[in-house]
Order: structure tokens, then sequence, then C-alpha cells
């Protein structure tokens, strides 16, 4: 259900008012059989009910029904115990006998007298997912665990035993428990630059692009010259959805302004400076450009080594989703991740003469910023 799953921001599921898209569901069967042993504090009383307790900060979606917040903002679980009823701390999922009697050490046996108890488990998106992906604030948990099964008198409501059993919600998943960077997790979408040609832009320090270098006398009057240009392959990679488009914009420190897009000079007053293209086109400043296409490839499955295959995209369901993942409508998110290694996109830079006089010989650089983002 939720073991290496993924699910990025999409506005296609996105959650709005009266409307909590389905992440994913599964229906159980607790079985109320056999005995317990410790109720501590019931020793002596006829007749025990078992009750489930929300966690603190759960909210009641039903009479028989509880709703508790992940730690991975967006998410949450539905407890919904079908064949319960509504009981002041939560919910009674059965009695006993009258007759039958807890005994002086604590130990108790429901017998048969208490039918199975059927439970949905529904993930649900209620908000939109915290920013970025991976381990950490994005994982789906529930530290506070998803309540408790506390074990009440029949006769007397107000008496209780001290021993509950805690439900919890897997923190690792894999054989021993020791793979817990297999939990599901959430985010959104998110695109990093690579390389500019043979620049790379991953590194801290500013990459530096070198122009080859132009006689004086190329220039003849204001605009962009041929002479000297270069053009480089803008590498990104993405992780996301087929939705995710990512957008680039650039900006200089000494933007030349007026009509003419794309030239960053030297200082605000230089007769020289470098206009950057797009695919042939000048940039805008400050401006998103168009979606640039990339390639996306479906996240490696989790091969345990106790078996089975656990695929990486998480699915959603709008409606008519039944209580289990098998209908119609749920859908593939087709989360993935990949880049545009096969598809070409090229930053040219060029000089430019930015005044009627010629530009004097001379060594300059200038400065530019590139941001690639997923508005």
């Amino acid at each position: 259900m939720l073991a290496n799953k993924k699910w990025y921001e999409d506005s296609r599921y996105e959650h709005r008012p009266g409307r909590d898209p389905l992440m994913a569901i599964d229906r159980i069967v607790l079985l109320m059989r056999g005995g317990c042993a410790g109720l501590a504090g019931l020793e002596g009383v006829r007749g025990v009910s078992a009750v489930y307790v929300p966690p603190s900060g759960a909210e009641q979606t039903s009479a028989t029904s509880y709703r508790i917040s992940s730690a991975a903002a967006g998410v949450s679980v539905e407890l919904n115990f079908s064949n319960g009823v509504a009981h002041p701390d939560g919910v009674l999922l059965g009695s006993s006998t009258p007759l039958a009697t807890v005994s002086p050490t604590g130990a108790f046996n429901f017998g048969s007298s208490v039918n199975n108890v059927p439970v949905t488990i529904s993930l649900i998106k209620t908000g939109e997912f915290g920013s970025g992906y991976g381990m950490g604030a994005n994982n789906i948990r529930f530290p506070d665990g998803l309540g408790s099964m506390q074990y009440y008198s029949s006769t007397d409501p107000g008496v209780k035993s001290s021993s509950i059993n805690v439900i919890n919600f897997p923190d690792t998943y894999g054989l021993g428990g020791t793979d817990s960077h297999y939990l599901a997790a959430v985010g959104t979408p998110y695109c990093e630059v690579l390389t500019l040609g043979n620049a790379s832009l991953v590194a801290a320090s500013p990459a530096v692009i070198q122009l080859s270098s132009v006689s004086s006398s190329a220039f003849s009057g204001i605009g962009a010259i041929d002479s000297g240009s270069s053009t480089r392959k803008f590498r990104f990679a993405c992780h996301g959805t087929d939705e995710t488009q990512p957008k680039v914009y650039f900006n200089a420190t000494y933007p030349l302004g007026g009509s003419v897009n794309g030239v960053g000079m030297p200082s605000a007053d230089s007769d020289i400076g470098i206009q950057i293209l797009l695919n042939n086109v000048p940039v805008e400043f400050e401006t998103y450009s168009s979606p640039l296409q990339w390639t996306k490839n479906a996240y490696a499955p989790y091969n345990p080594k106790e078996g089975g295959t656990y695929l990486a995209s998480g699915y959603y369901c709008l409606k008519e989703c039944g209580t289990s993942m098998t209908g119609a409508n749920w859908i593939d998110g087709e989360v993935g991740t990949g880049n545009n290694d096969d598809i070409d996109v090229n930053v040219t830079f060029k000089y430019y003469q930015t005044t009627d006089a010629r530009p004097a010989p001379s060594q300059f650089s200038v400065p530019f910023t590139v941001t690639l983002d997923v508005p």
C-alpha cells in the first residue's frame, strides 16, 4: 500500500474545498478472539468492552471515523470502523458477554462473543505537499501513532484498564525493519541545473563561460555580432510527474534595459556587453521562459530480500474509490525522474555593442544568474 511510494504535487489531483483525493486505501478485519493478559485495573470485572481511542489532535469525521495528520504536510490517514459504535473516548468495537470475568491476574478471554471488526484505512491528501522531497519531514510518518486499543468495564464505562495496545504505523520496511529509506514520501516537483556546455552549474563557485577574442573591427554599430559567439547545451534534471514543466529565467547585474532583451554589461555605462539567447531567441531578464521539455523515467521498484516488488509511483482516486485500489478510478500518479539529455535546449552568448562608438580593446566579464524553477 505505501512501501516505496512517492507522490508529487500535481494540479490534476490537488486538494480543494470539498475534495480530498485519496492516495491509498485498504480494508482489514480485526479478529476479536482469544485472550488478553494483564488487564490491570479490571481484575474481577464482569464483561469487558474493547474501544479504539484516537490519538490527541485527531479529527472525528463521523461517529466511527477519525482522521490523523501525518508528519508530512498535506497527508492524513483516516480509520473507519464501520461496525463500531460511538463511544465517549472513541469507537466501541465490541463487548464480551456480561458473565465473562477478568481473572485476579488480569487475564481475560473474549471467546466468540465479539464480532470481527472491519477497518477501512484511507490515506488522504488534505492540503498542499511540503516543498522538496526525500527523508525527513516529507516522509509519511505518524510519530504519535494511530491511536490505541483500550479496555473498559462493560457495566461501568468509567472503569478501564491501565493496559493499552498502541497502534503504530511502520517506520521501516524490509527484512529486519532496516529499510527506512523506502518509507512513502511526498513533495513538490523540483529541477536542478546541471551543466551549460562543459561548465558545471552544480558547484557552489560561479561557472565561467569564456568567449573567443575578437577584433574591435568586428563591431560596426549597435547590436550583436556573430564573431566569437558560443552556443552551449543547457542540461538539467527533474523529479516530478507528466505535468512538471520547468522554466528558466536569467538575470544580469547590469542589464542594458530599454527595448533590447538579454544584454548584460560589465558596468552600468559600458559600451560593450553580452547578449544571451535561448534557442536563438534573446531572453527577457527576470521572465520565465516557455516550458522546457524533458524525458521522465519511472523510479526503480523496490525488491526486498523477503520477496515482492513495490513500485514507486503512488496513486490517486477522486470518486467512487471503493475499499480497495483495484477499481478503474485509481489513477497512477506517474512520478519519475529524468533529464533533457535527448532534447536540445541551447544557450548562445554573443558580443553586443551598446553605443554608436566602437568599443575600445579590453578584457571584461559580465555577471549573469540562471534560475531553473517549476512555477
